[in-house]
């Protein structure tokens, strides 16, 4: 889809960086665990744990082990992450989903009742990361009730005591993700996202521009694409990825920072792929330290914009400031003194190198092409070859 090319997700996949063996807690109205693009499973296959991609969950809605939706949000969600479609395929298709469905059948529950719920799910998927290889928690949700706007910290408010358990989460070294909020504000961002130890995403368009509804200020940290966009849907089917959803029956529009969320969820999913052992503080650094910037006129910050190639160094490679820190993505590692050490047009290795170690491949667009070329670690042998 567009949007897993603008974060370069898509080209991750490409290479085998799916989010294999990865887990993301989505806490939310539940997953349609019966689409086809998110496992296809019958009821009776999810409640005895035999469905391959939605392989958990409860519903704290309802207070029974069964988290299939009657609202389709959370399948939106599920869908941006995990979908395994091959045109709207999801940033991590091969990744699996834990559901925690956080509203009633009747979508009948106060703020305060889905909050306590969504503390519970956190506690939840905490309790239970060992058991399904947790490595992210997603939450597009926000209280719009409290009339404010936040910096981190939320100002010391945390009326639901989520805090405790999002503490929890980052001790184990699970990243907690919420949406920013959807009310234009320009000074600050929705409870829960503004918590400590919280990653808060806004929205960004297709143009690279922060979208006009997203909650920001001083205490948003990344920005993902979150408009019009094409993903699972309760029943069947898919969204409909433009304007045109607006004429269609609710259910066929994703857009706001509820959809930008996912995509950073995702994205962590390969990220704990390629560096299991990651931290959230680190992962949280890098994504700020690498995204795109995108310059917010009606607050005047410079906000970062997703960008996996960016955090993996992609776009360096290769140059003699790269590092060693993401094993496997290393294209030059060795006695590199200069940018004059690199052969930028003649780099692929073909064959066997002799008394050398040839690493994983990975690719870079080394000649400027646009096209990626295929390109594997290797060491300078002697002062006059390179290999």
């Amino acid at each position: 889809s567009t949007t897993t090319q603008i974060i370069g997700s898509k080209f991750l996949n490409s290479i085998g960086v799916t989010g294999a063996g990865k887990s993301v807690c989505i806490i939310d109205s539940g997953v349609d665990y019966t689409h086809p693009n998110l496992g296809g499973c019958t009821s009776t296959q999810f409640l005895t744990g035999s469905c391959a991609k939605v392989t958990g969950g409860y519903d704290f809605g309802n207070n029974d082990p069964d988290p299939f939706p009657t609202y389709g949000h959370g399948t939106q969600v599920a869908g941006i992450i995990s979908s395994d479609h091959g045109v709207y395929s999801g940033v991590s298709p091969d990744s699996k989903i834990v559901a925690i469905k956080v509203y009633d059948d009747a979508i009948s529950l106060s703020i305060p009742q889905i909050f306590a719920n969504v503390k519970k799910g956190i506690e939840w998927c905490v309790g239970n990361t060992t058991v399904y290889n947790i490595v992210a928690i997603s939450i597009s949700l926000g209280d719009p009730t409290l009339g404010l706007s936040f910096s981190e910290g939320c100002s010391g408010l945390d009326p639901y005591n989520l805090q405790i358990p999002i503490n929890n989460a980052i001790k184990l070294g699970i990243p907690v993700f919420f949406a920013s909020g959807n009310d234009r504000n320009t000074n600050g961002i929705a409870y829960p996202a503004c918590l400590y130890n919280v990653t808060s995403v806004g929205a960004s368009t297709n143009d690279d521009e922060i979208a006009e509804y997203t909650s920001r200020g001083g205490g948003l940290d990344v920005l993902a694409p979150g408009g019009y966009l094409t993903t699972t849907k309760l029943g069947g089917g898919f969204t409909i990825g433009s304007i045109l959803c607006e004429l269609l029956p609710e259910g066929y529009c994703t857009i706001g920072t509820s959809f930008a969320t996912p995509h950073v969820a995702g994205a962590v999913l390969l990220i704990k792929e390629v560096d299991p052992a990651i931290s959230p503080e680190i992962i949280d650094k890098e994504l700020k330290d690498n995204g795109i910037g995108i310059f917010d006129l009606r607050s005047g910050i410079t906000f970062p914009r997703l960008d996996l190639l960016n955090f993996f160094h992609v776009r360096d490679w290769p140059t003699f400031h790269h590092t060693n820190s993401r094993e496997g993505f290393t294209l030059i590692r060795g006695d590199m003194n200069s940018e004059n050490d690199v052969d930028k047009l003649d780099l692929v290795l073909q064959g066997n190198v002799v008394d050398d170690v040839v690493s994983r491949t990975s690719a870079a667009n080394i000649d400027g092409d646009e096209y990626q070329d295929i390109i594997a670690n290797a060491r300078k042998l002697s002062t006059s070859v390179d290999r």
